[in-house]
């Protein structure tokens, strides 16, 4: 499949993806919160930014179009990555709300 970006506004490349995120330093190692959707509700946890770059990759190569800016709900969760996971759920991503919020004003957005 081609790394060539949609005409959809609200997907992401993998790097505007990872230009987005909030990282922050446990054990010597970038981390990220994520955030997933269960059958009972949300459940939340770090992941190492490496494995995060290898998903993203991979859920890129499925379909471009695996990579969105999220909704108001998570974005005001302060999670405005999503992607989908090879188990087919969303994963989002622990995002700077600024950078998000410039990203959205870029892309023509509310």
């Amino acid at each position: 499949m081609s790394k060539t970006k949609t005409n959809a506004v609200d997907y992401l490349t993998i790097a505007e993806a990872l230009s987005l995120l909030a990282t922050h330093t446990e054990n010597k190692k970038l981390r990220v919160h994520t955030l997933e959707g269960t059958g009972f509700g949300m459940m939340g946890c770090d992941m190492d930014l490496t494995q995060i770059k290898r998903e993203l990759n991979e859920s890129f190569e499925r379909d471009v179009n695996n990579i969105r800016l999220s909704g108001p709900n998570m974005r005001g969760m302060q999670h405005g990555v999503a992607y989908l996971t090879a188990k087919e759920n969303w994963l989002f991503l622990e995002t700077k709300k600024d950078l998000v919020d410039a990203m959205f004003a870029k892309k023509g957005l509310k």
